[in-house]
């Protein structure tokens, strides 16, 4: 599945699906979710890059995380406090409208 930053949105480029979290107690992991991008869920909404690397939610305060502190597969992606570690750090394809 390709997925592209449009609208504030991770989304599908179909329209259908976006990234978005589901709400635990703060500052604990926050489990990102596929979801229909029409399910009036506001945790789909207002995404940007920050200086190219890093995905930050509208809020400002959560980013896209791998969970843990080792890389494995299967390792679940989280939305966690920005801390700018590198498992908070992507590859992003050109186009995806970076903000510095």
């Amino acid at each position: 599945m390709d997925w592209q930053l449009k609208d504030g949105r991770i989304k599908t480029f179909d329209n259908q699906f976006c990234f978005g979290y589901t709400i635990s107690v703060y500052p604990v992991d926050n489990p990102m979710i596929v979801q229909r991008c029409d399910s009036g869920d506001k945790s789909t909404l207002g995404w940007s890059i920050v200086n190219r690397v890093s995905i930050r939610s509208g809020e400002g305060d959560l980013c896209v995380d791998i969970a843990g502190p080792v890389y494995d597969d299967g390792n679940p992606i989280i939305a966690y406090r920005c801390h700018g570690g590198e498992n908070q750090q992507w590859i992003l394809p050109s186009g995806w409208g970076c903000q510095t």
